[in-house]
């Protein structure tokens, strides 16, 4: 029997500054519970929408991991800046899916493809 090999990708949240900590842990569920269910291998979350200082470290760790396990996908939540994201990975292709909330009584959120 042979082994299925998952997609590796990471997980970027932005969080408005008031976002509290209850939302923030549950965009993370959202997220995880999202790439799990697409088949993908989810290697970390970044949270991104605190200071300009703190999504830089965020940026500068998110482009290593991307370097270190050659990560071509990635799951993004919010409004995140995608010129920045693909400036902080430096991978081609990278392939974005922006998770997006469930809505109208949906039960699952949908993804969509963006181009970056």
């Amino acid at each position: 029997m042979s082994a299925l090999i998952r997609p590796m990708a990471i997980g970027v949240i932005h969080h408005a500054l008031d976002t509290t900590p209850g939302h923030r842990r549950q965009s993370r569920v959202m997220l995880a519970s999202h790439a799990h269910r697409e088949r993908f291998t989810l290697l970390e979350t970044y949270d991104l929408g605190g200071s300009t200082a703190h999504d830089e470290v965020m940026l500068s760790a998110l482009s290593e991991l991307v370097e270190r396990h050659n990560v071509r996908i990635v799951l993004t939540m919010g409004q995140v800046d995608l010129q920045r994201l693909r400036r902080a990975c430096r991978q081609e292709p990278l392939v974005v899916l922006s998770v997006l909330p469930a809505r109208n009584g949906a039960r699952l959120p949908s993804l969509i493809s963006v181009p970056v």
